[in-house]
């Protein structure tokens, strides 16, 4: 499946389309690539589903345990850390410190927020 994301202003268009792999399929099939889905949604709307869905995985698995469940992937909690912030204060995320980094007392804060009360 091939993903592309277009975004418009406010506007997000989606085009999941369905590929073949050369290398892995012996057999080619003249029907792909096909278009499997193509819509348009509000960017705000779409980053908050996704902000929400991370939040629901990362309570339910821990960071620890979503490598488990999605083996070779690692939680991407810096990006997951700015889309959350950017969603509950409609701002881009500026917890760091000039000079000397992030503060962790802060980032775990924001891991602990509840983002489903929005």
């Amino acid at each position: 499946m091939r993903w592309e994301f277009k975004r418009d202003f406010e506007d997000l268009e989606i085009i999941i389309t369905e590929v073949q792999n050369p290398i892995a399929d012996r057999k080619m099939n003249p029907n792909l690539p096909k278009t499997v889905l193509k819509t348009k949604c509000n960017f705000d709307e779409f980053v908050l589903c996704v902000v929400k869905e991370l939040d629901r995985i990362i309570k339910q698995r821990g960071i620890l345990g979503y490598r488990q469940e999605w083996q070779s992937s690692t939680f991407p909690v810096d990006g997951f850390l700015a889309l959350k912030y950017a969603c509950l204060y409609k701002k881009p995320f500026e917890i760091t410190k000039k000079d000397s980094g992030t503060s962790l007392d802060e980032e775990l804060n924001l891991l602990n927020k509840n983002i489903d009360e929005m």
